[in-house]
């Protein structure tokens, strides 16, 4: 099944670098605190928690950032990218789906 979103896949795991550190996604988690309501912040702390391998943790920022602004296809392809690395596959297509209806260059 996922086999189909094979290249938005491929395209949104060669985005996930260890640019980010434990001391940014800190300040992160503190930004998300301080305004719960920061759609960027989400995305940027679910991208951190991804690029360290955290996939739970960036499934769950992401998901946050994609309800509060549901127009984000790179948020919704990372999103997918972190289910599929979790497992999820069901999840992982219905999210790079979405984003590809957002964003049909992905494909």
């Amino acid at each position: 099944m996922l086999t189909r979103w094979g290249r938005v896949y491929s395209l949104v795991m060669d985005n996930f670098t260890d640019d980010f550190t434990r001391e940014e996604i800190e300040a992160l988690e503190k930004e998300v605190e301080r305004d719960p309501d920061d759609a960027v912040a989400w995305a940027d702390l679910g991208f951190s928690y991804g690029n360290l391998g955290d996939h739970q943790q960036a499934a769950t920022a992401l998901q946050k950032a994609v309800e509060l602004e549901p127009s984000l296809a790179s948020v919704w392809a990372n999103l997918g990218g972190s289910y599929a690395s979790l497992g999820n596959f069901q999840q992982a297509t219905d999210a790079l789906r979405k984003a590809v209806e957002l964003d049909p260059s992905l494909v």
